[in-house]
This record gives C-alpha cells, structure tokens and sequence, in this order.
C-alpha cells in the first residue's frame, strides 16, 4: 500500500461565490483520443467552511484518523459498489483544501469481481476531516453508461464480458443482456441501447431475431426500448433506421405475442 502526503496548490478554489460548490479534486480516466470520463469531487462552500482545521504543520494530531478514514472510505465504495463489501487500501494521500485551512485524505481502492482484481477510475473515496465522503459527480465518455453500470454492479453482473461475448456469437450471453435489459431505464442509460443496436448491426438480423423470438414478452419490451434509445444515440449511420425497417426478423420477433 502507498502512502503519500501530496502538497498542491488549488488556486482554483479561490474566488469562488456561495452559489458555486468548492471542486476538492478531479480526476480523467479514459483514452483521451476516445473523450475521458471525468470524475469531479464537489462539496458546498457552505460545507468547507465547517471543515476541522487542521495542517501537518501544526504537530497536532489529525481530527480523523488514517485507519477511521480508511472504514469511511470502504462504507462510501460499498455504497457505491454494492456487489461486493471486500475493499483493499492501495493508495493513501493527503491533501490541502486550499483557501479552507484544512486537508483531506484521497484513498484508492481495489476489490475482488469476477474472480479478478477490479480498480476502475471511479473506485477512490475523498474523505474530509469531519469523517464526511464526498460523491463524485461523473461526467464523460460514459456517462451515458452510468446507470447500466450502477444495476449491473448491484446485481454483480459483468456487462463487460456479456458484451465481449456477445460479439464473438455466444447465443446466452445475448440473452443474458437482454434479461439484464429490463433492471436498466433506456432514457437515464442510452448507452447501454446503443451497444446493443451496434451488436445487433454486427451479429446480423437473423442471428439476433432467433434469441429475442424465444424471451418473454417483459424481456422485448426492455430490448425494444434500449433498441430505440440506441438508435437515437449510435453513430452508425446506417443503424439510425426504425427497427421494423433495417431489420424486419428482429422487429417481427420484438412485435409477436409468443415466446
């Protein structure tokens, strides 16, 4: 585990009225060719003037303490990532809230999912001196991803690798992402409807007519609606067709009463 005291200057933080929040931290995960995902740590000002102050200068003692500010960081990632309550510490630091007279500590994460070590971008806790977590607000590339990401960690389901199968051809990782389909709202996670419509212009109208003619009429009332947000949403041009147009075996199989 690394332990960090980091001394940096925020002179952004200055300046700021009542009205705008205090930017504690940032960070950009992503390839930049490819747009990041930002992921802004806001808190109110009101808030940061409440702050315990406290500098590493002083010698005193730290109003929280590392190991406390670990446990409040593991209870913010569990409420964040519900799938599992097995954090690791890999990073610790330190860091001054400027203009505030006080610190706060920025803790990366890591845990076990799917049998592997997961740390993604969004797996760090921002921890103030009153024992407060502060919650990132995501803004980015997959942002439009967020809420499918959020469902499928509460039911520990990897999207990821249902994808990645689904593209090679595998039949019950497709109906698996369309049973996963209904626990996502297509208009919070447009995303999600636009992997599949890309799929489904990959796989091929025959191929992924057959999986949805067989699911329960609940199932293609989720995939016909992710399809459509997808639709609005893919950049493929030849994929921003109705349905029932593009591909007519798929339409007929979402449409049909029977399972």
């Amino acid at each position: 585990m690394k332990f960090t005291v980091a001394i940096f200057c925020f002179c952004s933080l200055t300046g700021f009225s009542a009205e705008k929040p205090v930017r504690v931290t940032s960070r950009f995960c992503g390839p930049e060719q490819d747009g990041q995902t930002g992921f802004f740590f806001e808190i109110p000002i009101s808030r940061a003037r409440e702050l315990p102050a406290w500098s590493p200068d002083g010698g005193a003692a730290a109003p929280l303490s590392m190991s406390a500010a670990c446990a409040a960081a593991k209870k913010a990632l569990q409420a964040r990532y519900s799938m599992t309550n097995e954090f690791e510490v890999r990073e610790i630091e330190m860091r001054p809230l400027a203009s505030f007279g006080t610190w706060y500590y920025d803790i990366e994460c890591q845990t076990t999912k799917f049998d592997r070590w997961w740390s993604p971008c969004g797996m760090r806790a921002v921890i103030l001196m009153d024992g407060g977590s502060v919650e990132p607000r995501v803004v980015g590339r997959d942002s439009d991803l967020a809420e499918a990401m959020r469902q499928a960690d509460r039911s520990s389901f990897d999207v990821e690798q249902q994808f990645a199968r689904a593209r090679m051809g595998d039949t019950n990782a497709l109906t698996a992402l369309f049973s996963f389909s209904r626990n996502v709202d297509a208009a919070k996670s447009p995303g999600f409807g636009k992997a599949l419509i890309e799929h489904l212009g990959e796989l091929g109208d025959v191929a992924f007519a057959k999986v949805v003619a067989v699911q329960t009429p609940d199932v293609k009332t989720a995939v016909s609606s992710h399809l459509d947000a997808g639709i609005a949403n893919t950049k493929v041009i030849r994929l921003q067709r109705p349905i029932a147009e593009a591909f007519p075996l798929t339409y007929a199989a979402l449409t049909s009463s029977g399972q």
